[in-house]
């Protein structure tokens, strides 16, 4: 299956709705029911971190973009309608292709995508996953977007203490924390094990790595 390319800025799953309807006079469906969705879009296994996005296209040839968004980023630039996201999905799109190469063929999919694993969230957000069909060579959109809707749970706050040793390297500050009792990745087996950072050009102040830290700190459970 072809590898999908998401934006960091880009953090939702939408669902859409298809724009056609039918002229036969036979159908069962009354000229003002709406059509069948274009896709059938779920989103499940919601975690503070994850979630995964199922899609289904009525058509399994149509080319077809999703992404996940925070709902905050989109309300707080305007992207509220379909024209107004698909046009800066597809202007995101073309500076990427310019900086990286590549064309739009690597952000398409076609048939069912299952169980997706979305790993970018964050504790306590809304967030919105959303699919559209496109045309690869027009790049026309075929289908109004559609949109799901979900919320990562509430980060949970535990109080556990750690070991912070600090070594300085030139303008290069090396921390080591070590947890103590904690798991701080459960899902990453780390465990209690140490982890280390590095600093790169720090201010002026901090270049001596004076550090004053408390004994007890307040964490989120990754």
């Amino acid at each position: 299956m072809k590898s999908i390319r998401l934006f960091p800025l880009l953090s939702i799953l939408l669902i859409a709705l298809s724009a056609g309807c039918s002229n036969d006079t036979d159908s069962p469906r009354k000229d003002d029911e709406p059509a069948a969705p274009a896709f059938d879009l779920s989103v499940r296994n919601i975690t503070r971190t994850s979630a995964n996005i199922t899609i289904k296209p009525q058509d399994k040839q149509m080319s077809y973009i999703s992404f996940v968004a925070q709902q905050n980023f989109l309300d707080e630039n305007g992207l509220n309608t379909d024209e107004a996201l698909f046009d800066y999905d597809m202007e995101q799109i073309a500076n990427y292709i310019y900086n990286f190469g590549g064309d739009l063929s690597d952000f398409l999919l076609t048939g069912d995508l299952i169980d997706w694993a979305y790993t970018d969230a964050t504790g306590s957000t809304d967030y919105v996953a959303y699919v559209y069909g496109i045309d690869p060579l027009t790049e026309e959109r075929l289908t109004d977007i559609c949109y799901c809707e979900f919320r990562t749970p509430d980060l949970e706050m535990v109080e556990a203490s750690f070991g912070v040793e600090a070594k300085a390297y030139g303008p290069i500050v090396e921390l080591t924390i070590t947890p103590e009792g904690y798991q701080l990745y459960p899902d990453r087996s780390v465990g209690s094990r140490p982890r280390s950072v590095a600093f790169r050009r720090l201010p002026r102040p901090f270049r001596r790595c004076r550090l004053v830290l408390s004994e007890y700190v307040l964490l989120y459970a990754g």
